[in-house]
């Protein structure tokens, strides 16, 4: 169960120099947690106050989509879960996310790119730049 006390362990426990690997990945526990409520889980990443950490959780998000059990590898299905973000930069690094994931995989060697349909300027290319994701 996880109470408000616990919403971010193991997160807040973990050495400074791991916070951020532990945010990726936080987003899904919560996914399973909260029967991958996004937009609820895009408040909790929104409201952690550093932002290399807030970006890493957004971020996450993008990467926990991926999985079956959420939006799996249906594009319009990952660009809809991530504009339930509560600000733009959440969903572009939401999107960025998914995309880096699924650029790595030969089945979706060209419509990885589909992910970014929209963005505009900066945003398109920070979406687009799969190779400096990590």
């Amino acid at each position: 169960e996880v109470t408000e006390a616990s919403r971010y362990a193991p997160c807040t426990e973990v050495a400074k120099e791991f916070k951020e690997a532990c945010y990726f990945e936080q987003p899904a526990w919560w996914g399973y947690a909260y029967g991958q409520a996004f937009k609820d889980i895009g408040l909790l990443c929104d409201a952690l106050t550093e932002v290399p950490e807030r970006e890493a959780c957004f971020r996450g998000i993008g990467n926990a989509l991926i999985a079956p059990t959420a939006a799996g590898r249906d594009v319009d299905a990952i660009i809809t879960a991530c504009k339930l973000m509560p600000e733009e930069r959440g969903e572009i690094l939401c999107r960025e996310a998914s995309a880096w994931v699924l650029s790595g995989d030969p089945e979706f060697e060209g419509e990885w790119r589909d992910i970014c349909r929209g963005l505009e300027g900066e945003d398109a290319a920070l979406c687009l730049v799969s190779d400096t994701f990590i």
